[in-house]
């Protein structure tokens, strides 16, 4: 259902951004961008728990990465866009697409990367803080 949602949405995002659409209704947008934190931080957490039970302590990296894992999505889907829909050719607009695209990529992947590692920085404090050493 997530995926539909951010699917449908980096659509018209991405029509919107390339000239063959005008407007993209921002509400709805912060509405996806919410809803893609709370997902990222929720598998996150979840993995970073599996992380943990299986007693390797060194999840730092590890939830760097899960956070980081929807930019994936999002180039992935620039790169279909650009096959299947743009209708661009050549190599100015190639490399000018494939350019802007990998730093936007690069940027979710900064945003969701740092709500993955502070979510699961929040939940490991919360749960080793309730462990009595005696």
């Amino acid at each position: 259902m997530d995926l539909v949602i951010h699917y449908i949405e980096l659509h018209y995002l991405y029509l919107s951004m390339w000239g063959q659409y005008g407007h993209v209704p921002f509400p709805i947008v912060l509405m996806v961008v919410l809803i893609l934190i709370a997902v990222t931080s929720c598998i996150t957490i979840s993995l970073i728990y599996l992380t943990l039970s299986q007693e390797n302590h060194n999840w730092w990296w590890r939830s760097i990465k899960f956070g980081g894992t929807s930019s994936i999505f999002v180039f992935g889907y620039s790169l279909y866009y650009y096959i299947m829909e743009s209708g661009m050719s050549g190599t100015l607009q190639t490399t000018f697409f494939v350019g802007y695209n990998l730093v936007i990529a690069f940027a979710v992947f900064l945003m969701m990367s740092t709500v993955g590692f502070l979510s699961s920085l929040t939940f490991v404090k919360n749960i080793y803080s309730s462990i009595k050493c005696e």
